[in-house]
């Protein structure tokens, strides 16, 4: 009755808001997909994760997609490893797992990755896969297609594909657009209507001004 009573607490304390940005946890089960911040709509969910259910059920390997709408005032980093230990499977199944998490009012992601598959995401990849997810995803919009190209990446990694330090290679090539002949050109018009602006105002409050004898 008291384990009972004490489970009924922990529910409510979670539904809440003890905790409203954490992963969905059940007793057997997780989600793969966890859009707390409600970044994707329901078929872009289900379409992500059939995905890797079926990428789990060829390799092994669980890739854990989440987003939350803050991480307020804990460290990103330390947030990211805390959900990942609450993930209810096995600790020798966490050596072969994944967990990608996006904050939405940061605007910050974090990638943590269990002990088996380090050799394979190293350090370099994950810093390169992260720089473009978050671009893809904030800048963009493009939330689906940034998480699907996310696990396009790591298939080909975990399916042997493409090596390591070739896929490190490729990422780091694909750098962030710089501003083109257009957006300045469009900066220029910007500033110079706020020059004649603020000239015509000036001049017209000039104007209305009662002269003095």
């Amino acid at each position: 009755m008291k384990n009972k009573l004490l489970l009924l607490g922990l529910s409510l304390f979670l539904a809440i808001g003890g905790m409203p940005t954490t992963l969905r946890a059940q007793e057997d089960s997780i989600q793969f997909v966890n859009d707390f911040a409600r970044l994707l709509d329901e078929p872009e969910v289900a379409f992500l994760e059939e995905t890797l259910e079926n990428f789990h059920q060829k390799t092994g390997i669980k890739i854990y997609f989440g987003t939350i709408k803050a991480f307020g005032k804990k460290d990103f980093s330390a947030h990211t490893i805390n959900l990942y230990q609450k993930i209810p499977i096995s600790a020798e199944a966490k050596q072969k797992t994944i967990l990608i998490l996006l904050a939405r009012k940061e605007m910050q992601g974090r990638i943590h990755v269990g002990d088996s598959l380090k050799p394979y995401l190293t350090e370099g990849i994950k810093q390169q896969m992260m720089r473009i997810l978050v671009v893809q995803a904030f800048k963009e919009g493009e939330y689906a297609a940034a998480f699907q190209r996310t696990y396009m990446d790591l298939s080909q990694l975990f399916t042997k594909k493409i090596t390591p330090k070739d896929l490190e290679i490729r990422l780091k090539k694909e750098q962030i657009p710089a501003p083109g002949f257009f957006f300045y050109l469009q900066l220029l018009m910007f500033l110079f209507l706020f020059v004649v602006v603020g000239f015509l105002m000036f001049k017209s409050f000039f104007q209305k001004r009662p002269k003095s004898d």
